[in-house]
């Protein structure tokens, strides 16, 4: 099959394979807009390399040039990353049945080079200081949470985060019924940027915590609870 018939699916892998040498799976596709590409953007792909749907990332065509991709591959292997290196950190301050992803999102419009993926995160964060790092965290409860039960570990969280060094840095958790399987939410939270309100599925309430908070300690925490209701 020429390239020019082959299907935006098989061109973005066939192109991230290339650049990346290493295998890669197609999970979905969202469609674009060929004729108003630049107001609605091109096909949109959510991927993963072989063998690793954890690490679930963003492809697509360049809304203004044919046949030239973008993706946040490098960036979400440098999540992977550093999930790994906090995550006794981050265990020891949640409880045991709780789900959390690490991202990390690069302010540098350069991560999208090859060369980069041999750089280890935090090379990555002393070369980026403006790089945003999140902690989304899903707490299951049985019923209504006693947000200050959890308001220590939740702050530690937030100081774990805040001493990396980056300007941008942000703990996101949602209080989920016990019931309720968050698995996938949790997984694919960096490329779906959905917020706990939209989840069709029982969730009592979220906190933010954030960089642009003037202080942050337990009660600002505690006080940080959202309750969201039926």
């Amino acid at each position: 099959m020429s390239s020019s018939s082959a299907s935006t699916e098989e061109k973005i892998v066939k192109h991230l394979e290339e650049k990346y040498k290493e295998e890669f799976e197609l999970e979905s596709k969202k469609e674009g807009s060929e004729i108003f590409a630049n107001m609605y953007g091109k096909d949109r792909f959510i991927l993963y390399p072989k063998g690793d749907n954890q690490t679930v990332f963003i492809g697509r065509e360049k809304t203004d040039e044919d046949d030239v991709y973008w993706d946040n591959y490098i960036a979400a292997n440098w999540g992977k990353e550093l999930k790994q290196d906090l995550a006794e950190d981050i265990e020891k301050h949640l409880p045991a049945d709780s789900e959390y992803k690490v991202s990390v999102e690069p302010y540098s419009a350069n991560f999208e080079d090859a060369s980069l993926k041999d750089m280890s995160i935090q090379d990555f964060l002393k070369n980026d200081p403006d790089a945003k790092v999140s902690l989304t965290v899903g707490i299951k409860t049985e019923g209504e949470p006693d947000v200050n039960q959890y308001s220590e570990g939740i702050y530690q969280l937030y100081e774990l985060l805040k001493g990396l060094g980056t300007s941008q840095y942000v703990v996101s958790v949602g209080f989920v019924d016990k019931s309720e399987d968050i698995s996938d939410y949790i997984r694919t939270s960096y490329v779906n940027n959905t917020p706990w309100t939209n989840l069709d599925m029982k969730v009592y309430g979220g906190i933010n915590v954030h960089h642009r908070l003037d202080t942050v300690n337990p009660q600002v925490v505690e006080e940080s609870y959202q309750a969201f209701g039926e």
